[in-house]
């Protein structure tokens, strides 16, 4: 094995392990909803202009996502509370088996709520993409925003930070995306509207949901043709 290559192995397959391992958690421990996603034998990469959904519980709990975008092909592989680091190292199972030709990414909540450095949230996402890149060189990623929320408002300086740094980073890809999901869920006071969120103040109630749907329509009717 070249240098280059054993580089590229190191820090696909060995970095994310790494990377979950420092953060106190096993890269194993949403292995039982992942297991639910292999049970299903649709083949799914045979479907024409699919629209990936994966990332954290914001996306597994989007259960209108089908009747939300009708008109589309779309597929929800949202899992648990999930990480960057998580969604790096089960990337093969619940991205590229798929072969979608859009991929909407929600990451990064989960992990500046549970104290990770954004330097490292990013680094998994940089990996991710160049993952992505080399196995589906023609999709388009396009990564949400980390959302603002009641209950880690007290953070919220540190999204805001994380929120323009993964936008810079998507920049820095040909049709790797950021899509603001951040803005219009902040009230004229400046504070997150206190109407969006279920009791836990985290995750988002219907009218939530609708901001972000208002917001995916938008950005496939400016970006993409259908």
């Amino acid at each position: 094995m070249s240098k280059p290559i054993l580089r590229l192995f190191l820090a696909l397959i060995i970095g994310p392990l790494i990377s979950i391992s420092l953060q106190g958690q096993s890269p194993t421990r949403f292995q039982a909803e992942i297991d639910q996603f292999k049970a299903d034998k649709t083949d799914y990469s045979k479907s024409k202009n699919l629209i990936l959904f994966t990332g954290s519980s914001t996306i597994r709990m989007w259960t209108s996502l089908k009747e939300d975008f009708s008109d589309r092909n779309v597929l929800n592989r949202g899992f648990g509370g999930s990480y960057m680091s998580e969604l790096l190292f089960y990337a093969d199972t619940l991205i590229l088996t798929y072969k979608p030709r859009i991929i909407f990414i929600y990451e990064g909540d989960n992990d500046l709520g549970s104290g990770q450095k954004a330097d490292d949230i990013l680094e998994s996402a940089r990996l991710l993409v160049e993952k992505i890149r080399k196995k589906l060189p023609g999709s388009t990623i396009c990564f949400f925003s980390a959302k603002p929320s009641l209950a880690r408002w007290n953070l919220h300086e540190k999204f805001v930070d994380f929120n323009a740094r993964l936008e810079k980073l998507a920049g820095k890809y040909p049709k790797v995306y950021y899509l603001d999901t951040w803005t219009p869920m902040i009230g004229a006071d400046g504070n997150v509207m206190n109407d969006i969120f279920l009791a836990d103040g985290l995750h988002m109630n219907r009218k939530g949901y609708d901001i972000w749907k208002e917001a995916v329509n938008e950005f496939l009717s400016k970006k993409l043709r259908r």
